[in-house]
């Protein structure tokens, strides 16, 4: 394939002509001593440079955040126009969620609570962030993002609702201390290409730490507990897996959502490039923000569906007993506000 000429700077070979010019003339000597100066010091190809990738990004650099605002909220603006009631009752659902968390939040201050309880409302609180990163990242067309970002909401919240399923002390126990893991492969990888980045030692005191914090935890529960999902193993017929945790919470029948999604977070063809109907591919959909109502439905009826189900569990165990229904029944009916929006016309 042939190559591109000027891809980041237009007319590039003109401008360098030009400033090498500027140059020699400020220089007061003439074109051959210009060019013998060339010959002995080719650092000035690398003044050269900088001082023309500095120029170029000068003349934006003013600018560019407010051109960037001003598009970004253009786009938005349609969005939210045109699909003004999905998203209201999607967003009215999510503060909902917030409003649950803080009610919790604000009671619980600078108290004391068992980790069974903590892990949950951590769990909430982080799913209410999330669906409200979703839709900002919706309401400005970023769809592909927004499945991308469903897909970690979807761990999050099957993780919580295997948890409160089982609620047991001992599992949300292993759940806290299973997080170890990755605190010990940081370590490991830190130490490994530590000289390559060229960090500093970790400290010996952090480093001796985490290495009996390691040890400390495979003596109480095995050596094989930092396998993947080791921590749910006892609360598992079969081998501990993300999709036996999911089969065991009952949420296996959004596996196939799941793979989908899962295309927008690694490398995949199919979900990079937008096909027509000749199976052509059009590159201009790639970096295009998407505003067809099609496209933010499955995110959205995602997104929600899948909290009603954790705050189902969520609200059961939290909620006064004579409560649990009418508060169910907010989320309930925001959802389905929301999923009448979806109905073509």
């Amino acid at each position: 394939m042939e190559k591109f000429k000027d891809l980041v700077i237009t007319d590039l070979e003109n401008l360098v002509e030009e400033l090498l010019e500027k140059t020699r003339t400020d220089m007061g000597v003439s074109v051959k001593d210009f060019q013998e100066l060339f010959k002995k010091n080719n650092e000035i190809f690398d003044i050269v440079d900088s001082t023309l990738s500095e120029f170029i990004i000068s003349l934006q650099n003013t600018d560019y955040i407010d051109d960037w605002r001003t598009k970004s909220n253009i786009n938005q603006g349609v969005i939210m126009n045109e699909h003004k009631a999905m998203f209201l009752y999607y967003f009215m659902f999510v503060n909902a969620a917030f409003v649950v968390f803080n009610r919790i939040k604000d009671a619980l201050n600078k108290t004391t609570i068992d980790i069974s309880d903590l892990i949950p409302i951590c769990i909430l609180g982080t799913l209410a962030r999330m669906s409200d990163e979703i839709g900002t990242l919706l309401s400005v067309g970023a769809t592909k993002a927004a499945l991308s970002a469903w897909r970690s909401f979807y761990d999050h919240a099957v993780i919580g609702m295997f948890l409160m399923t089982k609620d047991s002390p001992d599992l949300y126990k292993k759940f806290a201390d299973y997080s170890h893991r990755d605190v010990k492969r940081k370590k490991d990888f830190f130490d490994k290409h530590r000289e390559e980045l060229k960090f500093p030692v970790m400290e010996d005191e952090r480093s001796a730490a985490i290495s009996e914090r390691t040890e400390a935890l495979k003596e109480q529960y095995g050596a094989d507990f930092f396998k993947d999902y080791n921590w749910a193993k006892d609360y598992l017929s079969v081998r501990p897996t993300f999709l036996a945790i999911e089969e065991e919470a009952g949420m296996s029948r959004y596996r196939s959502f799941y793979i989908w999604a899962s295309d927008y977070m690694h490398p995949n063809f199919n979900a990079m490039a937008n096909f027509n109907e000749d199976e052509k591919v059009i590159l201009d959909k790639i970096i295009e923000p998407v505003l067809e109502k099609e496209s933010f439905i499955d995110p959205m009826q995602l997104t929600l569906g899948i909290f009603t189900g954790f705050l189902n569990l969520f609200l059961h165990k939290y909620s006064l007993d004579h409560q649990y229904a009418t508060n169910m029944k907010v989320f309930n009916q925001l959802f389905k506000k929301m999923s009448a929006e979806f109905s073509p016309g």
